[in-house]
């Protein structure tokens, strides 16, 4: 917390570390019970425990998940004073149910946090457009500045949400801005984004795409509720929040203001705004 208040969006890659210091007691646990009469179980009970609170935390909050692997430590804590036969197993039990009860949140974080060990990460067709409802391409970040910091969840996913705070340029000339996603949606808002983007879904639409996703609607302007397909990734160097990126089709469900476009856009160029009058 002290990280990401001092240097902002970027520390909570400082604030991260804490999380692997969270892993310690689990580890005691596997060491503890490597050296008591019931290893096989305790050491079965407390690896599986580290798991589920790993990847209920890595990048989407799985709270059940997280919650009953937070259990499981304590009644294995329990166990390494008295050693009785039971708390293992009911730890073992929690850890279990808790994975189960993991959702999507959970499967998000196997993907991203597995990302690297897949052996589709290191073909040439790692990025390629795999979902029959997107277009087909061999190259989904084919026009995708830095694309090896984003680590795909899903190459075609859609999002419905209210357009959100400010709309801009960014340095690469991505068209970007946020969305407050509709209630079923909100399980692809990362812990990144709950804390750095305040519960919002990023949204970026790179140069190449523009003229072709926003053009035919008119743009987007802060209020529109907005239906967005595009690639569902976290970034890995800006504070692991989620986004689509890059976003290659809109549809506006409502405008609820008369602002127009592109002037709603804060940093527009000035050729851009010469053009629009």
């Amino acid at each position: 917390m002290i990280a990401i208040l001092y240097y902002g969006g970027d520390g909570i890659e400082t604030g991260l570390v804490v999380f692997g210091l969270l892993l310690a007691p689990y580890a005691y646990l596997i060491y503890v019970s490597l050296r008591s009469r019931r290893k096989v179980l305790g050491f079965m009970a407390s690896v599986v425990a580290l798991l589920a609170y790993y990847f209920a935390l890595y990048a989407f909050p799985a709270a059940a998940t997280g919650a009953l692997a937070v259990v499981a430590l304590v009644v294995m804590l329990m166990w390494t004073r008295r050693g009785d036969l039971w708390p293992p197993v009911v730890a073992l039990a929690l850890s279990v149910i808790g994975l189960a009860l993991g959702g999507d949140a959970l499967s998000y974080n196997f993907k991203t946090a597995l990302y690297p060990f897949q052996p589709a990460s290191w073909s040439e067709s790692r990025w390629a457009q795999v979902d029959p409802g997107c277009p087909p391409t061999h190259n989904v970040f084919e026009n995708t500045y830095s694309p090896a910091r984003l680590r795909i969840v899903k190459t075609c996913a859609v999002a419905v949400g209210e357009v959100t705070g400010e709309i801009s340029i960014s340095g690469d000339g991505d068209f970007t801005f946020n969305i407050e996603p509709h209630p079923e949606n909100a399980s692809m808002l990362s812990i990144g984004s709950i804390i750095l983007r305040h519960r919002t879904l990023h949204i970026e639409v790179v140069p190449a795409d523009q003229e072709k996703v926003l053009g035919p609607i008119g743009g987007v302007c802060p209020s529109d509720v907005v239906k967005i397909t595009g690639v569902f990734v976290i970034d890995t160097d800006h504070g692991m929040h989620s986004e689509l990126h890059p976003a290659y089709k809109f549809e506006i469900l409502s405008r609820r203001q008369n602002a127009t476009w592109p002037q709603c856009i804060i940093n527009i160029p000035p050729e851009l705004r010469r053009e629009t009058g």
